[in-house]
């Protein structure tokens, strides 16, 4: 699976536990709906992402064991 695909997930996800959280317990959750949509609008001018710095790193580590 590619990086960017990963990280699609993992917004997707999180935007929707954020909406549930927020709905049905504390509104105060749904910061993390704008903390994500911020980060969003930084790496497109920027293209520094950080879900893709750890997904690399990620992969780095699980490749270096092998022979």
């Amino acid at each position: 699976m590619k990086i960017v695909t990963k990280i699609r997930i993992i917004t997707i996800f999180l935007l929707m536990l954020s909406w549930s959280l927020g709905r049905y317990s504390n509104p105060a959750w749904l910061w993390i709906s704008v903390i994500i949509g911020v980060n969003m609008l930084q790496s497109a001018f920027t293209g520094f992402c950080p879900a893709e710095t750890f997904f690399k790193a990620i992969s780095k580590s699980k490749n270096s064991g092998r022979i």
